[in-house]
């Protein structure tokens, strides 16, 4: 599979067999890579993931009598590494990190007791212990 911006063909031969080009792979540690050097597939996937874990949770997260620094730690150390797995070798474009911070806050929002509602445009970790 060659990377690469623009779309190239290559005749690969193997023993006088054509070889088949890839549209993308799993690469070491299941990171997906697609031909056009796009994460996206990867991105969505790992917003999918992290949003599955969510649902799991959501209960958990949602619930008043739990401390918000508890509810933290188990942010911290379950979600979002599955979000952010594999993020040291991704190119990030607007859209791509726009959705990984979407994502984010809605867990932030959850943890925090708060809906888009209550307008708060900026929230971080800080805020939340």
């Amino acid at each position: 599979m060659p990377v690469s911006r623009r779309r190239e063909e290559y005749d690969v031969y193997i023993a006088d067999s054509k070889v088949n080009q890839a549209k993308s792979y799993t690469k070491y540690l299941g990171v997906e890579l697609d031909a056009g050097n796009q994460q996206e597939t990867e991105i969505n996937a790992r917003i999918a993931k992290y949003t599955s874990r969510f649902f799991m949770m959501y209960p958990l997260l949602k619930e008043k009598a739990i401390p918000a620094s508890v509810k933290v730690t188990i942010y911290n150390t379950t979600l979002n590494p599955i979000l952010l797995y594999g993020s040291e070798s991704w190119a990030l474009t607007t859209k791509t990190r726009s959705k990984l911070q979407a994502a984010e806050i809605k867990v932030l929002r959850t943890i925090k007791g708060v809906t888009r509602l209550d307008r708060l445009s900026q929230m971080n970790r800080s805020e939340l212990t």
